[in-house]
């Protein structure tokens, strides 16, 4: 997570852009689809509210099972797709390696791919985030992505429970819970 590189939310030189490009007030852009999979449609709903809204472009969008979102992600992606990633594991490599990012649009950089292939191999963790970090600037300064939002788990424990064990990326580990009578 590197906040201090993300794209900010400017309207007005996302407008700025449009027109730039030729397409000012969304006019003349044709049609611009947007994949999803069914348990994100609230997302999809506001981005494309928000899109119109604010900068005059709609978006033709499809919320599908999450097995035919990944068959269709493989075969022929669309302009733009919501989706989501959770880590295996707690390292910047499976962000900006592992995930599907780069094989789902099909995004190619060299020095991007260097920089994560190096930290791969680099024995300083320092080093290594360093690498990372490198990678990531270029993945927001491409745009190739766009995190909306970051999940967040709450969880309610009676006073019964004495070890409930958790962990950043593995949701519960129910063999290991201890409770006592009540």
């Amino acid at each position: 997570h590197s906040p201090e590189i993300g794209l900010p939310h400017d309207p007005e030189q996302a407008r700025a852009a449009l027109t730039k490009a030729g397409y000012g007030a969304g006019r003349g852009l044709g049609p611009v689809n947007l994949l999803t999979f069914r348990s994100l449609t609230p997302y999809a709903e506001g981005l494309v509210s928000h899109w119109r809204q604010v900068l005059g472009i709609e978006i033709e969008w499809e919320a599908v099972e999450y097995g035919v979102f990944v068959e269709r992600m493989n075969q022929e992606p669309p302009h733009m797709f919501l989706s989501g990633w959770t880590a295996d594991y707690p390292d910047p490599d499976n962000f900006l390696r592992v995930s599907p990012i780069r094989r789902y649009t099909r995004w190619q950089d060299r020095t991007y791919v260097e920089l994560v292939q190096a930290a791969r191999q680099v024995g300083s963790q320092g080093e290594r985030l360093k690498l990372y970090k490198q990678a990531d600037e270029i993945l927001v300064r491409e745009a190739v992505v766009m995190p909306l939002a970051y999940m967040r788990r709450h969880l309610l424990v009676k006073q019964w429970i004495k070890r409930l064990p958790t962990s950043p990326i593995k949701h519960w580990f129910w063999k290991d819970v201890v409770m006592e009578a009540h």
